[in-house]
């Protein structure tokens, strides 16, 4: 899939939720309650860039904030 440009509400959806975590890396909390994904679900519907710097139970799951918009607009 050719990578296209980051648009207009890309960046306006960075800066809005940027403002209000003031981090890069998200966790699965605040993926659902910004993107409005059930938390059971936000790993299937963004399934790439997750790290997990928690326990091997799944706690601490983080994403980078850019990865998780180039998603979301389909821009990866």
């Amino acid at each position: 899939m050719a990578k296209t440009t980051r648009s207009e509400a890309w960046h306006e959806a960075y800066k809005a939720i940027f403002s209000k975590t003031g981090c890069l890396r998200l966790t699965v909390d605040q993926v659902s309650g910004y993107m409005g994904v059930p938390k059971r679900d936000v790993c299937r519907r963004y399934p790439d860039g997750w790290n997990n710097n928690g326990a091997g139970d799944g706690r601490g799951k983080r994403i980078r904030l850019d990865t998780l918009l180039d998603q979301e607009f389909g821009t990866y």
